[in-house]
Formats: structure tokens, C-alpha cells, sequence
């Protein structure tokens, strides 16, 4: 069983728990005041030093300096090489930018991303880590991050979309470290027997889907639903269960999520109950264009006071928390549009800049200060131009074009896991700056590599 493969080897223990630390604590950092960041205070993640070491050791020390490469597969060539082609490109960019005196805000945090995920990439094919060590890391971290929302909610602030109370930061590298695990996750609820595995793999999933709703995202929800259930058509396709047992897990996800949606309209607080407004906004929009006008659904209204004796001041405070919902969603949009549009003058301001970039990673606004992009391309073609964005998407899906390269993990299976590992980022990635975070791009990588080797655990 996966679990008492895990514990019969030491460096098996070790790697599992440096995984989930590492996944656990991501957001703690560093702070150093230096005039290239965007507010005055630059920010080191304390695993980038973890990283780093692991640089040392598999990337300049073995690799370069013992010149090991050609005994290695093409996994670690194909990154390797990516990983200096890259670095030529930042440095060589860098110096243009500080020769010319071009201001270098903002322009080092998601190069870092770049090469740190690289030398992850390096690791995991160099160091042989499993499928099983992979997943049970993530499977704890999520765990743990999940059960921190509930603090939060319970013990905390009250909210978990707004701030960065989150143990992962914020809400959106919450969700998204969470939606990208769910294929994986459904996989292993369908197929394995260990105790503490079908304890902790349905504890998260269940625990999970309320904090997707109290999120305020208008399609964390939507796409975590579709994770779940086209993940669970993917295994039964894939025969990897028999008929009998789809229908039950299938009877009983849909138990949670029912169960999730009531206990959250009647527990969550006043301000979690407009996030949840937000969550479900868009799967009731799509219902609303499909249906009859005398069966459509006002989300807005989803508590508005039906009992005529209920005070006056009462339902307009309710009427007022719809309304708030509705501003909330306008003014994301709006903030959305804006930024975009500031990245898009500049890198088409000329013909440099859509080429190279200008080395910074965000857009200065009025009202809300530096922002990334909310889009994938934008979040990478304004700092890095086309040619750095190719470079940059070499290698954040690296992994989907390895497994056609070197064939040799090439299964149904792998495809179809990996492929809806990749869909829930990309998918929250055209409205998000999700992309631009350290531990949503390691994570990707991380079980993109565990999908490889899903057929070997």
C-alpha cells in the first residue's frame, strides 16, 4: 500500500516532510529595504535559501562542476538548458536596462520564479522522487491550508478572501494550489485503500469545497466543481474503476457539495454570505441564459428577507450586502481592465519592449499602486517581451512536452492527469496574475512531475 511504501525507506520520510515544510511555510519571508522594489521593502521567501542549496548541490556542483549531465535523462538536459538560456536573457536584458538607466522596480521577483523553477525541475528527475512522496506532501500542505481558513473563519479576521491571513498568502494562491490538486486528489480517493489515506484525502476534499464558496471567486468554485467531476469521468474512462463504484463516489461528492452549499448560507457571517454571491455568480448567470424568465434565479437577492415581520432596518442591511456583492464584482472587472490595459501601452509602446520587455513585472496605478497583469501573457510578456515569454512557457510546461519527448511515462493515464493538473491554473490564469507567485509555480511543476510517474506508484 502507498502509505507503507512511504515509510520503509528514511530518505522516502525526508523528502515527504521537506516537500509539505516547504509547501507549509512558502509565504514566510524576508524583508530588505532596497530602492528596486516596488514598495521600498524587497522580499526573500525563506525556501528560496532550501532552493538555493539545492542549486548548489544538483545544478553547480554536480551537474556543472563534476560535469554529470550526459548521465542524466532528458528531463534534466531539457531543463538545464532552459535554465541558462534564461539566465543569458535576464542578465544580458538587466545590464542593457542599467546601462540605459532604466528603472529596475519590480523587476526581479518573477526572473527568481523563472530560475527557481528550474532548479526544482532539476531536483526532483536528479534526486528520483516519487509519485508517493509528491502527493502525500501536497496532500498534508493543502490539508493544512485548508484547516488554516477555518481558523480564520472562526478564530481570525472572519473573511479569507480579502488580506493575506491565508497561510498561502491570499485566497487566490489558496484556491488555485487546491483546484490544481483535485485530479490527482480524485485519482487517489478512487483508487487507493490505506487508512490515513482515505481519511485525509476525504477530509480535504470535504473540508475543501466550503472555503472554495466563503472565497469570493467568481470561478474558483466553478472550475473546482468541473476538476472534480470530469476528473472522476477521467478515471472511469480510463478503467482504472469499476461502474459501480463511479456511481458512489459520484453520489457522494455530489453529498458534499449540497451539504457544503447549506451549512455555508447558514453559518457563514453577513460578509461571507456576499462572497459567496460572488462564488456562485457566474455557474447562476449561465443558468439564467438557458432557462425561462419565471424559473431565473437572482443571485443578488439569494438572501434578501422573504418575512414581510422582519424589520425594516433588517432587510436593508440584507439589501444592502446584495447590492455591495454586485459593486464588488464591477470594481474587479473594472481594476482588471485597467491594469491590463496599462501593460498592454507599454509593451506595445514600441518595438523593444514587445521583443525584451521593459523588466518590470507590474504597472504602476493610481488608485491600487503596483499591479501584475491579471492575465498569463501579459503577466510575462511585460517584463520579458516575446522572446522572454517563449522561454518562460518552455518551461512552466515543460513537463506536458517532456512526456511526449521522452515517451517512456507516456501513458493515457499521465496525459489525461497532467493535462487537468495544467487546466484549473491556466483557466484562473487569463484573469489572475496566479502565474506570478512562487509556491502556485512550483506547485504546478511539482505535481505536473508527479503525474509522470502516476502509473509507477
Amino acid at each position: 500500500m502507498l502509505l507503507t511504501n512511504l515509510i520503509s525507506s528514511k530518505k522516502k520520510i525526508f523528502a515527504t516532510i521537506l516537500m509539505a515544510l516547504v509547501f507549509i511555510f512558502s509565504q514566510a519571508t524576508i524583508g530588505i529595504s532596497t530602492s528596486g522594489a516596488a514598495n521600498g521593502t524587497a522580499k526573500i521567501f525563506i525556501i528560496e535559501f532550501v532552493i538555493f542549496a539545492l542549486g548548489l548541490y544538483t545544478v553547480f556542483w554536480r551537474l556543472i562542476i563534476k560535469r554529470e549531465l550526459s548521465k542524466f535523462s532528458i528531463w534534466v538536459k531539457y531543463y538545464f538548458t532552459l535554465l541558462f538560456t534564461f539566465g543569458i536573457f535576464y542578465i544580458a536584458t538587466f545590464i542593457y536596462r542599467y546601462m540605459t538607466h532604466m528603472t529596475l522596480v519590480s523587476s526581479f521577483l518573477l526572473a527568481r520564479i523563472i530560475i527557481e523553477v528550474c532548479i526544482v525541475a532539476i531536483s526532483l528527475a536528479y534526486f528520483k522522487i516519487r509519485f508517493q512522496e509528491i502527493f502525500t506532501a501536497l496532500l498534508l500542505g493543502n490539508l493544512v491550508s485548508v484547516l488554516f481558513q477555518y481558523g480564520i473563519i472562526f478564530f481570525g479576521v472572519g473573511e479569507i478572501r480579502l488580506g493575506n491571513h491565508n497561510l498561502l498568502g491570499n485566497s487566490i494562491t489558496s484556491y488555485i494550489c487546491l483546484l490544481m490538486f483535485y485530479p490527482v486528489l480524485v485519482y487517489c480517493i478512487s483508487r487507493k485503500k490505506d487508512i490515513f489515506y482515505t481519511v485525509t484525502t476525504w477530509s480535504l476534499l470535504a473540508l475543501s469545497i466550503p472555503t472554495l464558496l466563503l472565497a469570493g471567486s467568481r470561478i474558483a468554485f466553478s472550475v473546482g466543481m468541473f476538476e472534480i467531476v470530469i476528473s472522476l469521468f477521467a478515471v472511469i474512462l480510463l478503467k482504472k474503476i469499476e461502474l459501480k463504484k463511479f456511481w458512489q463516489l459520484l453520489g457522494t461528492f455530489a453529498g458534499i457539495i449540497v451539504v457544503s452549499l447549506g451549512l455555508v448560507g447558514v453559518l457563514a457571517s453577513p460578509v461571507n454570505k456576499q462572497n459567496l454571491v460572488r462564488s456562485v455568480d457566474v455557474p447562476v448567470n449561465v443558468y439564467n441564459k438557458v432557462v425561462p424568465n419565471a424559473m431565473k434565479f437572482d443571485v443578488h437577492g439569494l438572501f434578501a428577507p422573504k418575512d414581510l415581520s422582519k424589520s425594516e432596518k433588517k432587510k436593508e442591511n440584507k439589501k444592502k450586502r446584495a447590492e455591495d456583492a454586485e459593486k464588488s464584482i464591477k470594481l474587479s472587472n473594472y481594476m482588471r481592465i485597467i491594469i491590463n490595459d496599462k501593460a498592454k501601452k507599454q509593451i506595445n509602446a514600441n518595438p523593444r519592449n514587445f521583443l525584451v520587455g521593459i523588466g518590470m513585472s507590474s504597472v504602476y496605478t493610481k488608485n491600487w499602486g503596483y499591479q501584475k497583469p491579471h492575465n498569463l501573457v501579459l503577466l510575462y510578456l511585460l517584463p520579458f517581451g516575446l522572446i522572454g515569454t517563449i522561454i518562460c512557457y518552455l518551461i512552466l510546461l515543460g513537463p506536458i512536452l517532456l512526456l511526449f519527448i521522452e515517451r517512456v511515462n507516456l501513458t493515457k493515464t499521465a496525459l489525461v492527469m497532467m493535462l487537468l493538473t495544467y487546466f484549473p491554473t491556466l483557466v484562473v490564469s487569463l484573469n489572475q496574475p496566479t502565474l506570478g507567485t512562487l509556491i502556485t509555480c512550483l506547485s504546478i511543476i511539482i505535481l505536473a512531475t508527479a503525474t509522470t510517474l502516476i502509473d509507477k506508484n
